[in-house]
């Protein structure tokens, strides 16, 4: 089992064009997907779309997270009608047994998309095939029922879909010698995901992580040790964190996504 930190290269990660012509098609960049998490960026261009068909559904076993990197997406779940607008530097959580559409947004989108458990566990396509289907005909995107309610009631309603903000994260200062701030976009028993802050010219405090944990900055360049190895890594890279060792991070000035998915036991 590894236990340095590998560092993931944007440039050379492997690509995928998921979708067909009825759902719409979705580039995707893989950062990294094993039995504990899943990584990756997706894009849809100016206009663009998916949806689901029965050959690609979007009703899955898992905890996600999509944090907007660029532009404004519009996530929809279209058995419920709820919809949602999360715009860059925004994310948007939800749970297993979500029906989820997505829209670009008065120009392109990109997306880091972090799930668990993964579809090396079966939770995606294998998994929506067993649950009904929701066909096209009863897709809806407005929830109803609000007339003459809206807002006095919204205490009321109980949406699936929940827009964390930068103000909405849970912030923690990690290490105040580094300044390291962690804000939790969502803890759940099989995935934590943060937006992470960090300046300073000292190495943060040792953390070790139970399952497997990806770092992927999205500003400035961050440094990576753990196991006898320092990596640097430069915006738009990543970096693996294998389960159960140890790491240390130091940055003049970087901001990271944080993605562990939470092993069993």
């Amino acid at each position: 089992m590894m236990t340095v930190p590998r560092l993931i290269s944007r440039a050379t990660a492997k690509r995928v064009l998921w979708g067909t012509e009825a759902t719409g098609k979705v580039s995707d960049i893989y950062y990294h997907s094993d039995e504990d998490l899943h990584v990756i960026e997706f894009g849809l261009g100016r206009g663009d779309k998916w949806v689901h068909a029965p050959e690609k559904r979007t009703l899955f076993a898992a905890d996600e997270v999509y944090h907007v990197l660029e532009g404004t997406l519009v996530v929809a779940n279209p058995e419920t009608g709820e919809v949602c607008r999360v715009p860059a530097g925004h994310s948007v959580f939800f749970r297993r047994d979500t029906w989820h559409h997505g829209f670009a947004h008065r120009g392109p989108v990109r997306v880091i998309e972090f799930m668990a458990p993964t579809p090396a566990q079966g939770v995606t396509q294998a998994y929506a095939r067993t649950q009904p289907y929701l066909p096209e005909e009863d897709w809806r995107y407005a929830e109803g029922n609000w007339e003459g309610r809206w807002p006095m009631e919204r205490s009321d309603r109980h949406p699936g879909f929940t827009v964390v903000s930068p103000q909405e994260r849970l912030w923690s200062v990690d290490d105040p010698r580094g300044i390291l701030l962690l804000g939790m976009v969502c803890f759940t028993e099989h995935l934590a995901v943060y937006a992470a802050e960090l300046e300073g010219d000292a190495w943060t405090r040792p953390a070790s992580y139970r399952g497997t944990g990806v770092a992927l900055v999205t500003a400035g360049t961050l440094q990576v040790r753990g196991g006898g190895e320092t990596l640097t890594v430069a915006a738009g890279d990543a970096v693996y964190l294998p389960p159960g060792s140890e790491f240390s991070y130091r940055s003049e000035e970087a901001d990271f996504l944080l993605g562990i998915g939470h092993r069993p036991g």
